[in-house]
């Protein structure tokens, strides 16, 4: 599996979001100028809710 920059950024900032941490100290690791810039790369909380293949019971 390759893995580009977008996605491991993606995934840092969703960790991050879970972990509790705020905006700004992410800002600080991943360079983002604005807390709206980095909320872009936070990902669902909850993939599978609302997942077409979780509600068909699959």
């Amino acid at each position: 599996m390759q893995l580009g920059g977008h996605s491991l950024r993606a995934g840092f900032v969703t960790q991050a979001f879970r972990n509790g941490a705020d905006a700004h100290a992410i800002m600080r690791q991943t360079g983002h100028t604005t807390p709206a810039m980095v909320e872009t790369y936070a990902r669902e909380h909850a993939p599978l809710v609302g997942n077409a293949v979780t509600e068909l019971g699959l």
